[in-house]
């Protein structure tokens, strides 16, 4: 609902395997209400994480040849973890590191990041936070995910604000 007009969005959930819920596309009433109602489907019952995978589809479902400012929002436990096992899992964390994040910084993504548990691979997300311009945080409990992910909302898209010079409101451009 806070997301403004003529700008673009999706939303995926991922485990084992990466679900898109809401296709990326323009915003208008038809999207948010297809988010409002895809939204009471996630769940953190997945087992496993691909975060390879989900950054993957991010990126190719978003317009490459934009000129728009583009984020994602990856909230997880941060801890890349495959069905194939240990050394899979420790493969897919390199690959993240050595080509997603190449390409995520070559089409100017910001990536900020939020881990859900204390035992998450913050070493990966602040990587990924910090080399792309974004945002990393922790969080405990739901209070302080609702606050995070609003903050981090708002440094994900283009508020409108108004100017303020010499102590006055200047509304030069603020149309």
């Amino acid at each position: 609902g806070l997301l403004p007009p003529e700008s673009a969005a999706g939303v995926w959930t991922f485990a084992s395997q990466v679900n898109m819920l809401v296709h990326w596309q323009e915003i208008d009433n038809n999207w948010r209400d297809k988010a409002n109602r895809q939204s009471q489907k996630i769940h953190s019952k997945g087992l496993f994480t691909n975060i390879e995978q989900a950054l993957k589809d991010a990126i190719a479902s978003a317009k490459t040849n934009s000129d728009r400012p583009r984020s994602i929002i990856l909230l997880s436990d941060g801890l890349v973890d495959l069905k194939a096992g240990d050394k899979a899992s420790q493969q897919s964390r390199q690959r993240i590191i050595d080509l997603i994040l190449p390409q995520l910084q070559k089409l100017n993504f910001k990536v900020h990041t939020i881990a859900l548990s204390a035992t998450a691979d913050h070493e990966l997300l602040k990587q990924l936070s910090l080399q792309t311009n974004g945002w990393y945080r922790q969080v405990d409990t739901a209070d302080q995910l609702e606050r995070v992910f609003l903050h981090l909302f708002e440094q994900a898209t283009q508020r409108d604000n108004v100017p303020i010079k010499d102590k006055f409101i200047s509304l030069k451009g603020a149309g």
